[in-house]
């Protein structure tokens, strides 16, 4: 309805690995709770990803709500 771009290839990849590793939404939150045993994680990649994911989302709610933007407190 906004007739934005799709999200890139590249976050969608990210999230969904993030989601296959944790699929409780938890494991990172709290310890011990991820299920397998270890994990290599790129951290840089996932937070540049997420930042790019955050900054289109900010453009969608601009976008929504006509500059009016929602209150993240």
């Amino acid at each position: 309805m906004l007739h934005l771009q799709a999200i890139p290839e590249q976050i969608l990849e990210t999230l969904k690995l993030l989601a296959a590793l944790d699929n409780g939404g938890t494991g990172f939150r709290y310890a011990g709770v991820l299920n397998v045993s270890s994990a290599d994680i790129n951290f840089d990649t996932i937070g540049v990803a997420l930042d790019e994911a955050f900054t289109l989302l900010e453009v969608i709610v601009d976008a929504a709500t006509n500059g009016q933007g929602v209150s993240w407190a």
